[in-house]
C-alpha cells in the first residue's frame, strides 16, 4: 500500500507541476 500511495502522490505532484507551467486559460 505504501508503494502504491507513493506512486499516486508522485503522479499528483508531477501533474500539478506541469499545470503550473501551463498558461492560465482564464
Amino acid at each position: 500500500f505504501l508503494d502504491n500511495d507513493s506512486q499516486v502522490y508522485l503522479d499528483i505532484s508531477y501533474t500539478f507541476d506541469i499545470r503550473k507551467e501551463w498558461p492560465s486559460p482564464s
